[in-house]
């Protein structure tokens, strides 16, 4: 008899691969982002995102998927503002639009036998001591960067 698992579900999928789903601190039930090839690697990526959750680390995976300057214009349009205030904030937020996307121009156009702009100062900023609010594993780690401070 199988052993019932305290979070998360493991399933085997017809073609032999594992799919591991959790429910968010959110109440939302989400499925791993890729499948496994053994259960025991399900169960282990479960262990791990359990982990996050339990350590505060965890950020939700569709976080990114509105726009900055969608969202800020919803944000603005729900809020009680006098005119002037709201026409300064419109236009913060379209100039934070604006750098948002010469920031990822730039992060995003690599140079040769070099990561992308933006990807090195991201890993830089977010390595600096006195981030602890920030999570645990760096998410703009270098290609070949095992740790420390300095380059590649």
């Amino acid at each position: 008899m199988s052993k019932k698992r305290r979070f998360g579900r493991v399933r085997r999928l017809p073609s032999g691969q594992y799919q591991a789903r959790y429910q968010g601190p959110d109440g939302i039930d989400r499925p791993a982002p890729e499948t496994f090839a053994t259960k025991g690697d399900a169960e282990l990526w479960l262990t791990l995102k359990e982990a996050e959750i339990v350590h505060g680390d965890w950020m939700d995976p569709d976080a990114g998927k509105v726009a900055f300057g969608k969202y800020a214009a919803s944000w603005i349009d729900d809020q009680v503002l006098k005119p002037r205030t709201e026409e300064l904030y419109r236009a913060c937020s379209r100039i934070t639009s604006l750098r948002l996307s010469a920031m990822w121009t730039c992060a995003t156009s690599a140079r040769p036998g070099r990561q992308p702009v933006g990807v090195d100062g991201a890993h830089g900023a977010l390595q600096r001591p006195g981030r602890s609010h920030l999570p645990a594993r760096n998410p703009a780690t270098r290609r070949g960067h095992r740790g420390g401070h300095g380059p590649a």
